[in-house]
């Protein structure tokens, strides 16, 4: 990115992550599909974390961050945004959960979400920073 942008360009970088809050979900089963989405590795380090000393040591200037919040919390969109339906599949064809696991979860999520109790809380981190003039 740094290569393309023009001298005193900016370059933009936006790095999400969610979780799901739902307290009354089973946390057994919710693991093991929410296991399916990424390593746990991959959960623990969030690039987002690390964003602004990366575009330092890139010798990027005028380093900014701006972080927002979201929350999901009509079914439709909750599904949408997460691929938590993909995740279900995937756990079920694995082996994570059995069938009837990978069919009760989502419609007790559904019941939850239609109860106000079950929802996604979305970070966004905007990394900006500028290239300095050759």
């Amino acid at each position: 990115m740094i290569r393309v942008a023009r001298p005193g360009g900016r370059v933009v970088v936006s790095e999400s992550r969610w979780g799901l809050v739902a307290p009354d979900l089973d946390q057994d089963v919710t693991d093991r599909i929410l296991g399916r989405l990424a390593s746990e590795t991959q959960q623990a380090e969030w690039l987002g974390y690390r964003l602004p000393a990366m575009f330092e040591q890139a010798g990027l200037t005028d380093v900014q961050t701006v972080s927002a919040d979201y929350t999901a919390s009509e079914r439709d969109e909750l599904w949408r945004f997460t691929h938590l339906r993909a995740a279900v599949t995937d756990a079920v064809r694995a082996g994570a959960v059995a069938e009837e696991e990978g069919t009760a979860w989502p419609a007790q999520l559904d019941e939850l979400i239609e109860r106000g109790e079950a929802f996604v809380v979305v970070l966004i981190l905007h990394v900006t920073g500028t290239k300095t003039p050759d």
